[in-house]
């Protein structure tokens, strides 16, 4: 499992760590990768959860990737940890294949079902993102924009990057 974090979001991680945890499956090891440029491993001892023998993490600073990003702008509703992400390839040379999960979420449900998920050919399995749709198209015309810039003009093609499965 990876995930992208900064301090601010270490009570989040908290919650969505600890609900992993209780719809785990017990015969599976789990490991979390924390990707992050400001958080420390003392940041984490603070978590006495984490760690256990089926139950690790392994926290990658990213600092790096964030000077190769500087001058992008993420619009109003992103941080430059959205993009942390798209390292993973480089960041986890010797793992074919990871679990991406927001930072934010709660998991109600074992998610090495998910990472089980036969990606036949992809690379990526995703569910199209239907809040960006609806942002672009209506309350926040400033993501119409963003996207645009992006590249991206067809908004109901948008995917939600917070849960994705990668064949690295």
């Amino acid at each position: 499992i990876a995930t992208a974090i900064n301090k601010g979001y270490l009570p989040y991680f908290a919650v969505m760590v600890q609900s992993i945890k209780n719809s785990r499956n017990v015969s599976r090891e789990y490991c979390i990768h924390i990707l992050s440029s400001d958080i420390t491993h003392d940041d984490l001892v603070q978590m006495p959860y984490l760690g256990d023998d089926c139950f690790t993490v392994d926290l990658i600073d990213v600092n790096w990737f964030k000077d190769k990003v500087a001058e992008f702008e993420f619009g109003e509703f992103f941080t430059v940890e959205c993009l942390y992400r798209l390292a993973l390839l480089e960041l986890l040379p010797d793992i074919d294949k990871i679990l991406y999960l927001d930072s934010d979420l709660i998991v109600l449900s074992d998610v090495s079902q998910l990472f089980d998920v036969d990606l036949a050919q992809n690379y990526v399995a995703a569910v199209k993102d239907i809040g960006i749709a609806g942002m672009a198209g209506g309350y926040a015309p400033d993501e119409a924009d963003r996207l645009l810039k992006l590249g991206i003009d067809d908004f109901n093609s948008y995917f939600s990057s917070g849960v994705m499965v990668w064949d690295l």
